[in-house]
């Protein structure tokens, strides 16, 4: 994984550059939270949120100087004073922003998905999965045998579930996405118990400091991701892909 060495090493040294007073060791860790935060971005913004969910990022994984979910909090905290002013995907007039939010997938015996970041108001949801190096290695996808198994409602006829049925044929043909957590995020977001999330829901994803996503533009529909394809997945899959392999939801 020499992409992602050589990330993380520039990281340390342009943190070390903008940061002086603060030392980073060579495990890229830093000390304190506090010292991971952006100018303007409070411990209240995101703590509590955190302490609810099961991630435990805080205790460790959060001072890593490459912490996805330091990349979240960082980009969208401030947000949590002023959800209206939040655009995401074209939506706006948020309500609500939270962080590591659980979204049971309606699944026996399964997990719930955390979503690095779920913003709510009338207008819709929208789940964001934040990445900052990890996109750089290699990640085999692990699918549960419990989506295929369990998942029986009009689920199993959408964009995710082909795409479960197609990574569960040809695991290899997504090498840097992490297809199988992408999946879990987008049934967690929409299960057969939460309507209300249903009625209109997109997942994006987040790598460093930008946020790509994709229009499935067709009426009453959206979708969208942000995605790093290997050449098979692209050959086998094809631009259509990125459109359509969203969580879509009618309005």
């Amino acid at each position: 994984m020499p992409g992602k060495s050589a990330a993380i090493a520039a990281l340390r040294r342009r943190f070390a550059a903008l940061r002086p007073g603060v030392e980073v060791p060579p495990s890229g860790y830093v000390s304190r939270i506090e010292h991971n935060l952006l100018p303007g971005v409070e411990m209240r913004h995101f703590v509590e949120d955190f302490e609810s969910g099961d991630g435990l990022e805080l205790e460790w994984k959060f001072r890593a100087i490459h912490s996805s979910a330091a990349l979240a909090v960082n980009a969208f905290a401030r947000f949590k004073d002023a959800p209206p002013h939040l655009m995401l995907a074209g939506i706006s007039g948020f309500e609500t922003i939270a962080f590591e939010f659980r979204c049971p997938t309606g699944l026996r015996g399964g997990r719930p998905a955390h979503l690095d970041l779920l913003a709510q108001g009338h207008a819709g949801v929208v789940a964001v999965e934040s990445k900052c190096t990890e996109h750089l290695q290699p990640k085999e996808p692990r699918f549960s045998p419990a989506y295929a198994e369990q998942i029986r409602d009009e689920r199993r006829e959408g964009p995710w579930y082909r795409a479960l049925a197609g990574g569960l044929q040809q695991p290899d043909s997504f090498a840097l996405l992490d297809v199988a957590q992408l999946i879990k995020h987008a049934f967690g977001l929409a299960p057969p118990s939460k309507g209300d999330l249903r009625r209109s829901s997109t997942c994006i994803g987040s790598r460093w400091t930008r946020i790509v996503t994709r229009s499935s533009g067709s009426t009453g529909a959206r979708s969208s991701a942000s995605v790093v394809w290997s050449p098979a997945a692209s050959r086998r899959f094809g631009h259509r892909a990125i459109r359509t392999c969203g969580k879509r939801g009618t309005k």
